[in-house]
This record gives C-alpha cells, structure tokens and sequence, in this order.
C-alpha cells in the first residue's frame, strides 16, 4: 500500500482527474475516479491508523503472528465504503457528523444512490454527464471530511 501521504496526494489528483474528464465529455471515466478518490481517503485514514508499512504484506519472519496479521489485514483491502468506516472506528462519527451537517447528509445519499464499485472500470456509457458532476460535489465533501482522520 502506498505511503499516507502518497495516498492523500493520490486523493487529491484522483478528484482532479475526475473534473478534467468530466469536462472532456469522459463520463464514465470521471464516476470512476471520483469514486476511487474516496477510496483512497480512506486507504490514508488505514496509513495513519495502523502505522504499518507493508499493510499487504503481513511480516512473515514473526512465526504464528503473520497468519493472523494477513487475516486482519485482509480485511482493509474492501473497496466498500461502509465497511472502511466501520473497520477504521469512523461509523459512529461519520453518523454523527451526516446528522448535524445537513450538506454532508445529502452528500451521503449522493454517493450511496451512485452504488461505486470498483467493477466500474470495466464500464463504458452508462454515466451521465450531470450525474457525474452532482457525485463529484458529494466525494468533493466526504472528502472533506475524511480527511480530518488522515
């Protein structure tokens, strides 16, 4: 896994990415991104949580130990939001915070209508312009969010 702050570069150029090809017409290209962008917030939050320099690859030279580091590790690897939040401690402030901050509810809503998977790499005309451009503002303010954690 790439370093915290590589991983919140990578954010930040990923968001990027994703307005350039929006405005280029490339759609489906520019939902992917986006959504990776969250991803890869939160694979920062996991950098900095866990302080664990080969997060995938678990230290095999400690007998016993590396099977069970490899399980737990295992787990982090999910490309689900929901699932990231929960694992990193974050769901009960994520709620917390989408109840007292009405832009970041309905960002919420945004992002889980859209259903980002990684499987949409392999997707070609099925995103709308317009409704790349509303999912973009909602990952613009999880982001925001997020990275108060990273």
């Amino acid at each position: 896994m790439p370093s915290r702050s590589n991983l919140q570069n990578l954010t930040k150029q990923r968001l990027d990415e994703a307005n350039a090809l929006l405005t280029l017409n490339f759609s489906d290209a520019a939902f992917y991104l986006a959504g990776y962008s969250i991803e890869c917030a939160l694979k920062a939050v996991v950098r900095k949580t866990h302080d664990q320099d080969n997060f995938y690859k678990p230290d095999r030279s400690n007998k016993g130990n590396w099977y069970l580091q490899e399980r737990i590790f295992r787990e982090f690897k999910t490309h689900n939001y929901n699932d990231l939040l929960v694992l990193l401690g974050l769901s009960a402030k994520f709620e917390l915070a989408r109840v007292s901050n009405p832009q970041l509810y309905s960002a919420w809503i945004d992002i889980q209508k859209a259903a980002w998977t990684e499987q949409y790499r392999y997707e070609l005309g099925t995103k709308s312009g317009q409704n790349v451009s509303d999912l973009i503002k909602a990952v613009e303010l999880l982001i925001i969010w997020i990275s108060k954690y990273w």
